[in-house]
């Protein structure tokens, strides 16, 4: 029985309204989500691991960027070398950084570098953010090459549901500052949406300057500028259009243990821009189509003294996608989707490469490469069964087919357990640059790199009391690294210069826990990972990733206008690089943040926040420091 069912059936309307309010609570097994199967369903049917995080939950939390967002998700561990602002990495079920597909409404917007398709989600102002749906595990079958580790979904608010200004402003220690404001609003049978805004902060000094004397003994602050907007007609009850814009412009400054003087400041500058054009339209009774045309620009570059650092070079990734999606109902409990897609991406890579004898070459490359998939599935429902199949041929660069699949099965046990199984695989495409940029090793020779993947999961709901556990066992196969034979380039091969190859093995089982439950006034959950990531040629653990980690959330209304919550994170040790590039073990930590919100009138809300709370020095990657207890107080207006 579904809870709001239960709810409307005889439950104490006081309690479910309690329960339905909390951000806890937010995310129930009646939420719709997308991302499993890119049909809309509730979340008590969805076979994959699949977590989901609404504005709600982001407003009450008083979070302060997407990586504190992310930060406790089961599956999924994050790092960066430095406080907000800072590149942050994603492992997600012990894949890569590379192998986690992130997409902002639907459109990738990954570098193409040699280093993996890395996706600059620091960028991402968390004042955009209408909600965040996370799948771990192999989704390949469903949304293409690259999605090995797993796929974050990004929807940035799209107005419709609120009309007026609106406006958020923060301001707290360090000189940090947060600042959006926008408009939403209905024309007859257009809604449009507007926001724009500025977060910053004076930072803290990432790499102690006494201990590592090249650094600038500077702060490391950073700065966002940031646009949002959305036009969305609807011609007819069957016809809608939607164009929307997403531009953000991070400038970051760092800190470079190899720099020639302690003298220069160092910045990371990503631009990232997202543009889409999307038309929905209900062809009869029971087929829904989607056609979207996309194009997202990803352009990073290393600055020293506000100039263009040669050497570190810039690297501008742009993909251009069209997409046909379908939906078509078959009954009302079992629906086939089907489409193509296909995407050209380039990379406008300038950079220096390195001869024998050490010297500098300027390189310049523009390559482009093209895939395109064609997919089918079905979801089904029969009696107490659920069933989804997916399946996906790629075709990728050079003449290279792949096929993919999901297969998963969940069953009702009654009594409110349900338990499901799912096996699947995954392909990553090489990237642009791994194919042609031959000055750091790119081979046109390389294959994909593959995964396949087994869940078996048991989930409970009641009213109050939602819990899933997962157990799950990840083969990961022709991982890309530096191999041992010279590239095919002559040129090149005179300079030593290592080939890639797909020469790597890794594989992670594990077990991921989610829990939430009601009391009356107060709300509580966590999360639990437990994790074994090894390489398979050495049979040692895969650096940056630890075995254990998880968070405790909990919320308590003191009343019908206010309430406090608290998130404690904490991760056990793991290897990491240090800033002189040796693997060191790096210790756990535990980081306690807590929040105030407190609903001034119907249009005012003010907010307060601790961050760090007991003050603790951790290391997410060796040696980099992170904030200390910092302080933040806000205030939100939403018009009427």
């Amino acid at each position: 029985m579904k809870i709001k069912q239960i709810c409307a059936s005889g439950a104490s309307a006081a309690a479910c309204a309690v329960f339905f309010s909390s951000p806890l609570a937010a995310q129930t097994l009646d939420t719709q989500v997308v991302i499993a199967s890119r049909i809309a369903e509730p979340l008590a049917e969805v076979l994959p691991a699949v977590s989901v995080i609404t504005r709600n939950e982001i407003q009450q939390q008083n979070f302060d960027d997407i990586f504190s967002v992310l930060q406790g998700i089961p599956g999924i561990e994050l790092s960066r070398m430095g406080g907000p602002g800072s590149p942050i990495s994603i492992y997600a079920r012990g894949a890569s950084s590379s192998q986690t597909l992130v997409l902002v409404d639907g459109i990738p917007f990954s570098a193409q570098g040699t280093i993996g398709a890395l996706s600059p989600l620091e960028t991402i102002p968390l004042q955009l953010i209408e909600r965040i749906e996370i799948l771990r595990g192999n989704a390949s079958a469903v949304y293409g090459p690259g999605a090995v580790g797993g796929v974050i979904q990004i929807f940035t608010e799209k107005g419709g549901s609120a009309s007026g200004a609106h406006a958020a402003m923060t301001a707290g220690s360090k000189g940090t500052q947060q600042l959006a404001v926008g408009w939403s609003g209905k024309a007859d049978d257009t809604n449009m949406q507007f926001s724009i805004g500025q977060n910053s902060s004076r930072g803290i000094e990432a790499l102690s300057h006494l201990k590592y004397p090249a650094v600038n003994p500077g702060l490391n602050g950073y700065r966002n500028d940031f646009v949002n907007g959305s036009l969305t007609h609807a011609f007819s009850a069957a016809t809608k259009l939607r164009l929307h814009y997403m531009g953000s412009l991070l400038s970051s400054e760092f800190d470079n243990n190899y720099a020639a003087s302690p003298a220069d400041q160092w910045k990371n500058r990503s631009k990232t821009e997202v543009l889409g054009l999307q038309l929905e339209q209900r062809m009869s009774k029971h087929w829904h189509s989607n056609f979207q045309m996309s194009q997202s620009i990803n352009d990073q570059s290393t600055l020293t003294n506000n100039q263009l650092n040669a050497s570190y070079g810039s690297f501008v990734t742009k993909h251009q996608t069209l997409r046909w999606g379908n939906e078509y109902e078959l009954t009302a409990r079992d629906i086939l989707s089907f489409g193509y897609t296909s995407t050209r991406s380039r990379l406008d890579a300038s950079h220096t490469g390195y001869l024998a004898d050490w010297s500098e070459i300027p390189v310049s490359l523009n390559p482009a490469m093209g895939t395109q998939r064609v997919h089918g599935g079905l979801n089904a429902t029969r009696d107490r069964w659920n069933f989804q199949a997916s399946l996906g041929h790629e075709m990728l660069p050079h003449n290279i087919h792949g096929n993919t699949y999901l297969l998963g099965a969940g069953y009702q046990l009654g009594g409110g357990y349900k338990g499901t199984l799912t096996r699947s695989n995954a392909l990553q495409a090489p990237t642009v640059g791994q194919l042609y940029d031959v000055s750091f090793g790119g081979s046109q020779t390389l294959k994909p790199e593959k995964s396949q993947s087994t869940e078996i999961g048991l989930q409970y709901s009641s009213p109050r009391q939602q819990w899933r556990m997962v157990a799950f066992h990840v083969d990961y196969t022709d991982l890309i690294a530096v191999g041992n034979t010279k590239v095919a380039d002559p040129f090149w091969a005179l300079q030593n210069i290592m080939q890639l190859e797909n020469v790597n093995k890794a594989k992670n089982s594990g077990i991921e826990t989610s829990y939430r439950q009601s009391f009356g006034r107060f709300n509580f959950g966590f999360t639990f990972t437990h994790q074994t990531p090894v390489n398979v040629n050495s049979n040692v653990a895969i650096m940056n990733k630890s075995r254990n980690f998880g968070a405790l959330n909990a919320d308590y209304a003191l009343d019908a206008k206010s309430n406090v919550t608290a998130k404690l994170f904490a991760t056990s040790k793991r290897k990491t690089f240090d800033p002189d590039s040796n693997k060191v073990d790096t210790a756990g930590y535990a980081v306690l943040n807590l929040g105030y919100k407190r609903a001034l009138d119907r249009s005012w809300t003010a907010t307060a926040t601790v961050n760090n709370a007991l003050d603790r020095t951790y290391f997410h990657v060796a040696g980099y420091n992170n904030f200390p207890r910092t302080y933040m107080l806000g205030l939100r207006y939403q018009g009427q």
